[in-house]
């Protein structure tokens, strides 16, 4: 993942209640506007083949591209001289254009090469009986027809990102094994069932338009996929796992299934649904499947919650000491398509969609006044600009103390009550604030919600909170007991919804310390949580780093600042070094659900 990423793409202070998709997401959500651009054009998939034959080496070669030319030895041997010519003049990244151009077959310079050496007409038949792989990615296909049927020697066949939405199994080569159709428009599969090629022993499915009614217990009860062995149909919309496993468990063949970004993927036993109707699986999602993943567990719930996960706040600076106050810090995280889905029915993505528009015409209908407004402007920023870098360099010169946190500004706190998100615990300052999980238990959530919240981007900010004691509570009874509630609000299960209300109590000072964002993704079934590190550092920007291996949860941490850690180099087994605390405000979070 880069590390820079363009200001646009994070959201603004005042949108922070809105729902935003990652910037992978997007990229599939525009394809639904692009394909209804497109509705009107029909593009053959026999079109894009020689639009790609094209812009390749074979484009001046072969003869359906050039019907006029005289194909013999003289002719091919003359192109192909002022090919090597040509090539031996461009730059490396005239290079680089050229190699992507080209590698949708396997060594195209050589099967030139080989046919102008040995004298053979080039031609599509010709390429029918030499090409075994073909790559035709994002090339705008709409529909398939026949022109591959007599690729008699294709093992592998790649139509990854077009706008396929049917593909017909009979006009598929017979000896084909290998089929990747990811990130295209198909919403059923029974024209693929019917007379498909048997030798086929992959087949990618994955982000289409598949549901529980694309017919895919076709592929059970047909006999053409006993050699199948891996099914790939991620990122679907499949919602009822007990059916859909049902309609592949007559695949005896397979071993390996990828199911993950499936909103039936997100259920508690999803796992131990699969390898009980699946046994024979080797892989899922991807993931290896090892003898202790079989044992079946013992989770009674059946319909998923979302957990967020806080592990620690480091390196925060004390707050300045106050007798006659409770000082409090807390996180808070903010799920729009689950606060969403729990008043009325989910249309996040359409409103979604209409902001964006709306977005977009307001500023193609204000761009004439910005341009005036700016050119206003320009002198005036010069000048700011100038001053700020001047001040700037004094404040670094002068000291290196840590970032004040506590002399910004008051927030409004009653604005801050209309906002729904979900809160943590607080927790009194400390070198280390750990905080106990925030679980949303809403049973009517929809599966997909739950799936799309892991395609989004996620606001988190670290709050501080100055209040009055409560004097009722000065005077305890002889029969009161201790409890924590000084410095946390928590329902029965530990967790504090936003629909909650909280108690009366008066305020002095709310500050958010920080604000940052988080892209998630899918989280795996191996995986606990999705972990991301934060850290007020300005190369880090209000990003989240996303630690894709190893989990967050097991770091410790040195709290004495004047010792410096040691390894125990004596005995067999040797306590694992703590790391030294961080220098500047960093938070460790993690995202995932009960299974």
């Amino acid at each position: 993942m880069d590390e820079t990423r363009p200001t646009s793409e994070i959201p603004s202070p005042k949108n922070l209640n809105v729902h935003h998709w990652t910037s992978e997401e997007k990229i599939f959500k525009r394809k639904e506007k692009i394909l209804r651009k497109i509705e009107p054009l029909s593009i053959p998939l026999r079109s894009a083949l020689l639009y790609r034959l094209s812009r390749s080496f074979l484009g001046s070669f072969l003869k359906e591209l050039n019907p006029n030319d005289i194909q013999d030895f003289l002719n091919n041997d003359n192109k192909w001289q002022i090919l090597n010519w040509e090539l031996r003049r461009y730059s490396k990244q005239d290079v680089k254009i050229i190699n992507t151009r080209n590698c949708f077959i396997d060594d195209c310079y050589g099967l030139v090469e080989k046919a102008v050496t040995n004298g053979v007409e080039i031609n599509l038949k010709f390429l029918e009986s030499k090409i075994r792989n073909l790559r035709l990615d994002c090339i705008f296909v709409k529909k398939i027809d026949d022109c591959l049927k007599k690729f008699e020697h294709l093992k592998f066949l790649s139509l990854c990102g077009n706008y396929i939405r049917d593909i017909p199994g009979k006009f598929l080569p017979r000896n084909l094994e290998f089929l990747e159709l990811f990130d295209n428009f198909i919403d059923n599969l029974s024209t693929f069932v019917k007379k498909a090629p048997k030798s086929l022993r992959h087949l990618g499915i994955g982000r289409n338009r598949l549901n529980d009614d694309s017919q895919l217990h076709l592929l059970g009860e047909s006999r053409n996929f006993s050699q199948l062995i891996s099914m790939d149909l991620s990122d679907n919309e499949f919602c009822n796992l007990e059916l859909t496993l049902k309609s592949l468990g007559s695949v005896e063949s397979l071993k390996s299934l990828c199911l993950e970004g499936n909103p039936c993927a997100v259920v508690s036993n999803y796992k131990t649904d699969v390898l009980e109707c699946m046994p024979s699986l080797l892989y899922l999602d991807a993931t290896e499947i090892l003898d202790n993943d079989r044992i079946s567990s013992e989770n009674t719930q059946t319909h998923p919650h979302v957990v967020f996960h806080c592990f620690r706040i480091l390196g925060l600076p004390e707050p300045p000491r106050d007798k006659k106050s409770v000082q409090t810090i807390h996180i808070e995280v903010n799920f729009p398509l689950l606060r969403m889905d729990s008043e009325g029915p989910n249309n996040d993505s359409a409103e979604e969609i209409n902001f964006e528009e709306k977005e977009i015409s307001t500023n193609e209908k204000n761009s004439q006044e910005s341009l005036l407004t700016n050119k206003k402007k320009t002198s005036t920023i010069k000048n700011k600009t100038k001053s700020r870098e001047s001040k700037s360099k004094s404040t670094q010169s002068k000291t290196k103390a840590k970032k004040s946190y506590y002399t910004i500004e008051n927030e409004d706190i009653n604005e801050a009550k209309h906002t729904k998100w979900y809160k943590s615990q607080r927790k009194p300052w400390s070198k280390k604030i750990e905080f106990d999980p925030i679980q949303i238990n809403d049973d009517y959530i929809p599966l997909s919600s739950i799936r799309d919240t892991f395609r989004s981007i996620v606001p988190v900010r670290i709050i501080y909170l100055k209040f009055a004691p409560d004097s009722s509570k000065s005077k305890k009874s002889p029969n009161s007991k201790k409890t924590n509630t000084n410095y946390s609000k928590i329902n029965e299960v530990g967790i504090l919804s936003p629909q909650e209300e909280e108690p009366e109590e008066e305020i002095l000072k709310k500050i958010t310390l920080a604000t940052f964002y988080c892209d998630l993704k899918t989280v795996n079934w191996s995986d606990k949580t999705l972990d991301f590190y934060w850290a007020d550092h300005p190369r880090m920007g209000d990003r989240a780093l996303r630690i894709d291996n190893g989990s967050l949860l097991d770091l410790d941490y040195n709290l004495d600042s004047t010792k410096k850690a040691r390894k125990v180099t004596q005995g067999p087994e040797t306590e694992p070094e703590k790391a030294a605390l961080p220098h500047v405000l960093t938070c460790q979070i993690g995202f995932g659900w009960n299974r």
